[in-house]
């Protein structure tokens, strides 16, 4: 579940959030459409968040920048670092970095470049199994 998918449920607009925290219509829409990292914005908006969803800052955090849909995977978070699950290609959790701000910006390029490698590695071990007769 994402944040968009928790305010649905929970028939909470941005606009009523906004209206209700004191908090811009224009950061929670960012924060929320991730144009904003949360790391990006303000502690006390984050706490106030968290408290008005009566949630920790934990679970919000997994709720912002978790399960990122990619076109081969999803990006994961867990345990405060990212993860890619390939599910085109093994089912397996791959480490990808520590979450920050940082990384935040660049993990899908890395979540890419992660994919071509275990790509690239099963290819060239198939084609070492591979016998060619003449």
């Amino acid at each position: 579940m994402d944040i968009k998918q928790m305010l649905k449920e929970r028939h909470i607009s941005i606009n009523s959030l906004s209206r209700t925290t004191d908090i811009p219509y224009s950061t929670l829409n960012d924060l929320f459409n991730r144009k904003t990292s949360i790391y990006k914005v303000q502690y006390g908006y984050i706490k106030k968040i968290a408290e008005h969803l009566q949630i920790s800052i934990n679970d919000l955090e997994q709720l912002l920048i978790s399960s990122e849909d990619i076109n081969f995977g999803k990006i994961i978070v867990k345990n405060k670092k990212y993860y890619l699950y390939d599910n085109k290609f093994d089912d397996q959790l791959h480490y990808l970095c520590k979450v920050n701000a940082l990384n935040t910006e660049y993990i899908k390029t890395l979540a890419q470049w992660k994919h071509d490698e275990l790509v690239s590695e099963k290819e060239e071990k198939e084609w070492e199994n591979t016998i060619l007769t003449i």
